[in-house]
């Protein structure tokens, strides 16, 4: 056998260890995760990609706001393209309302991602500080040379801020931009839509709500690091459930598969609903409180009284308005040079061939 390389030994003890080649490289990693600047120029990096993305959701959220607004009933019942603003690009009014919501979706789980690792690194930011026995008053200094971005200041802001007023708002911003207006977005787009009787694209705005307050259900905990007492529990759950209510079985269309289910037949109980003829209450139709469905819904003939007749609609209203275009039919006339056409030949001047009325 050959002869083995000797370990060196010691006069007085064990043969010394051979020397580790990796022990310069995890040095240099314990002191970049434990360096305060270092840590600081990272947490900064974040900051300046999360506070980029928040504003370009915020932008394209109010987008879909102006966009979905600016949809009306003669748009729906023509069905006709949605020309974006500044952009002046039509998009198909169907295809449109189906991406729509899914592409914001998308972002906004993008966007959360993202503040979930900023939120991580101001926690780890404030863990390594007290770690390092800093006291209160220097942390807070510390905390002073944080980014001035909503969420980095919400979480890691200095003691005082924190409970000030000012605080206080930082928080509310950051909650209503990132919990309740994709609520309320994707609710505008539902009932925006309802109108025009399509039950597939209906029914992804449902899923689409469902999957967004999952969603915030999942990452707003992670980022905030706060466990919700019962208070804040039961109005969150409240607040979801209400959401879901009016998505899933409130807003419907006649016709449809959830149309006319129990969970509609709930009351309003500050609006009451006169069925009698003429106002008078009789035995056999008395006046009742309406239902939300009546209320957000309220169905031709329903007289309701203390309340507006209905706040949306779930079926076209259509006020002073012409299938027949006076002058397209003039010009087709002469084109046609009077000559008589049977019924269904000739151009049509509005094509509402599988349409649901």
């Amino acid at each position: 056998m050959a002869n083995r390389p000797r370990q060196p030994t010691s006069q007085y003890g064990p043969p010394e260890p051979p020397p580790d080649p990796h022990a310069a490289a995890r040095d240099a990693f314990e002191k970049q995760g434990s360096d305060p600047d270092k840590v600081l120029k990272g947490l900064g990096d974040s900051a300046n990609l999360a506070r980029t993305l928040w504003v370009s959701f915020l932008t394209f959220g109010t987008y879909l706001v102006i966009t979905v607004g600016g949809v009306d009933h003669k748009q729906l019942f023509l069905a006709t393209p949605i020309t974006l603003p500044l952009l002046n690009a039509p998009l198909p009014l169907v295809a449109f309302f189906w991406v729509a919501p899914i592409l914001f979706i998308i972002f906004h789980l993008y966007l959360l991602l993202n503040l979930k690792l900023l939120a991580d690194q101001v926690h780890f930011y404030g863990a390594l500080m007290q770690d390092n026995g800093v006291a209160e008053n220097q942390r807070d200094r510390a905390r002073l040379q944080l980014p001035n971005f909503v969420i980095v200041q919400t979480l890691g802001g200095t003691s005082q801020q924190r409970r000030s007023l000012a605080g206080k708002m930082l928080a509310f911003t950051a909650w209503i931009t990132l919990v309740v207006a994709p609520v309320i977005l994707l609710m505008l787009m539902q009932l925006q839509f309802l109108p025009y009787h399509h039950e597939v694209v209906t029914w992804v705005h449902r899923v689409a709500l469902l999957a967004d307050i999952g969603l915030t259900w999942y990452f707003w905990p992670l980022i905030r690091q706060l466990t919700l007492g019962w208070r804040r529990g039961v109005l969150a759950f409240s607040g979801s459930a209400v959401a879901l209510y009016l998505s899933w079985f409130a807003a419907t269309f006649p016709g449809e598969l959830v149309d006319g289910n129990a969970a509609q037949k709930l009351p309003w109980p500050f609006v009451l609903r006169d069925l009698a003829t003429g106002g008078r209450e009789t035995r056999d139709k008395p006046t009742r409180f309406a239902t939300i469905h009546e209320v957000l819904f309220n169905k031709a003939g329903a007289r309701i009284r203390f309340g507006a007749p209905s706040l949306f609609n779930n079926t076209l209203v259509l006020r002073d308005f012409r299938a027949i275009d006076p002058e397209l039919l003039e010009k087709i006339e002469k084109r046609e040079g009077g000559k008589t056409l049977e019924p269904g030949e000739g151009e049509r001047t509005i094509d509402l061939h599988g349409r649901n009325f």
